[in-house]
């Protein structure tokens, strides 16, 4: 099975999109990519679909979910979710064939981007007073999607310290903070996996970690390099807050650096003590703030959980 998806194209950071509308072709050759060198473990299945929570067609989201005036949006969770439901939907396994989401054409052959961002964001429940999205919300929100679709039996689990959960079929919830073994272990397995960050800044009176902001985005893969040990981890991500050029041959992916920091003294209060570090395009970085990895979302289109009228 092999489909077509249309996604704006952006050239540089702050380059406007390029693109004849928010309608993008859906395309399904995920790339294994050549171990880079110095790599003892390397796993990328980075495929060319890219969703952004600042495509110019959800404007008039921005100032609804508190814009910060530089044409940029809160979206980063509902945009992940719909990065990581293409992905599912197209890989070139005819296992997820039956999914189905906000904004997928009938014929299920291109995606309207912005109507899947909208209905997510509207779906995955947005708290405005804390400026984010929350957890639980998010993990009924592509529960609900799979039920719907069809999947009936399909899990989605949760690994993050202190949620406000409540016992739902096919939710499984780890109250742990998310280890390094956790990644591995899920995008091995093929799950779908989103990361979600805490930008926190340490108060020297109160002599603790403090929240500033949080972001979230896909995850593509890992690798291990040869010289590091069993403390560190490189993560492919797609980050949605990012500028690509989109071509719809090359992956889009950007690096995550993680590092196990049993060195702080005190740890962040409900995240892990894993700081990350990117570069490039992806901002986790920022003056006087420290990310640290707070919680991971894993899910996909179980086929034996697929009722039998559904299945093609």
């Amino acid at each position: 099975m092999k489909f077509q998806v249309l996604v704006p194209l952006m050239f540089g950071f702050f380059s406007p999109y390029i693109a004849l509308s928010a309608v993008l072709p859906i395309f399904s050759q995920e790339k294994q990519l050549v171990r880079p060198e110095g790599f003892t473990m390397w796993i990328n299945r980075a495929s060319s679909i890219y969703v952004s929570q600042n495509d110019p067609a959800l404007k008039d989201f921005f100032v609804k979910f508190n814009a910060d005036g530089n044409g940029a949006s809160n979206l980063c969770v509902p945009a992940a979710i719909g990065n990581a439901l293409i992905h599912e939907y197209s890989r070139t396994s005819p296992r997820a064939s039956a999914l189905k989401f906000p904004g997928l054409s009938p014929d299920g052959q291109s995606v309207d981007t912005s109507i899947l961002v909208r209905e997510l964001a509207s779906r995955c429940s947005y708290e405005e007073s804390k400026n984010t999205f929350d957890p639980w919300s998010s993990v009924m929100c592509i529960i609900r999607l799979l039920r719907e679709s069809g999947y009936r039996d399909s899990s989605v689990k949760l690994i993050r310290e202190d949620v406000d959960s409540t016992v739902e079929p096919g939710v499984v919830y780890l109250d742990k903070k998310p280890t390094l073994q956790d990644l591995v272990s899920a995008i091995q397995k093929g799950y779908q996996v989103l990361a979600s960050f805490a930008h926190m800044k340490w108060d020297e009176l109160k002599k603790q970690w403090v929240k500033t902001s949080g972001h979230s985005v896909g995850v593509m893969g890992f690798g291990k390099k040869i010289d590091s040990d069993d403390s560190s981890l490189v993560l492919y991500v797609q980050n949605p807050t990012g500028a690509y050029e989109m071509n719809l041959v090359d992956p889009v992916f950007d690096q995550i650096d993680l590092k196990v920091r049993d060195d702080l003294g005190v740890f962040p209060q409900k995240y892990s003590n894993i700081e990350a570090k990117g570069g490039g395009r992806i901002k986790l970085n920022y003056p006087n703030r420290t990310a640290f990895l707070a919680g991971l979302i894993l899910f996909n289109a179980d086929p034996e959980s697929l009722q039998e009228d559904q299945r093609q």
